[in-house]
């Protein structure tokens, strides 16, 4: 007679228990998905950022490649005594104002 009172009370907690592991499951589940979808979002900002990066030093180099060839190429026009004026002209134009200096 004592089993037949223990049983339902066993299968009742054996009952609790079962659900409790589902729903442990449940959220394990629920959390790898999380976090699955932050490892993609971010891998997805770091290949954003090595893209930005790559972009940023193109620009970088090409602006240095560009302001050194027409660096040279000022240079080489204000070679010479002919060019003298045109020297002093730019000079007085792209400088600081006269009465500055």
């Amino acid at each position: 007679m004592l089993r037949k009172l223990a049983d339902p009370q066993e299968e009742a907690a054996r009952a609790r228990a079962a659900a409790a592991e589902r729903a442990a499951r449940e959220r394990q589940m629920q959390l790898e998905e999380q976090m699955r979808e932050l490892e993609r979002m971010q891998r997805a900002e770091r290949e954003k950022a090595a893209a930005l990066r790559r972009v940023a030093r193109t620009q970088t180099e090409t602006a240095k490649s560009y302001s050194g060839h027409a660096q040279r190429e000022l240079v080489q026009d204000l070679r010479g005594a002919r060019n003298l004026r045109r020297a002093v002209v730019l000079r007085e134009v792209l400088g600081p104002p006269p009465g500055l200096r």
